[in-house]
């Protein structure tokens, strides 16, 4: 994946939360936008406060992150 796209969702604004799927089939949940985005990776917190990074030429695709409301009900207007 090219490096601008994956830029792209870091720095929109209001940030959104994003799901990054690598060609693995692992995925990260990125749901702040901190984060370092250099020319062939990316370094982010992930739940847990920890630092993760990963290769850019393993990301396969970006996904928007369904919010939900803490009893687990999707939030009016988020989709089905």
């Amino acid at each position: 994946m090219q490096r601008e796209e994956v830029r792209s969702f870091f720095e929109r604004r209001p940030f959104a939360p994003f799901r990054l799927r690598m060609i693995s089939g692992t995925t990260a949940d990125i749901r702040t936008p901190e984060s370092l985005v250099g020319p062939r990776h990316i370094a982010f917190l992930n739940r847990h406060g920890v630092i993760e990074v990963i290769a850019t030429e393993f990301i396969e695709s970006i996904e928007p992150l369904i919010a939900r409301r803490r009893n687990g009900r999707k939030r009016p207007g988020s989709g089905r």
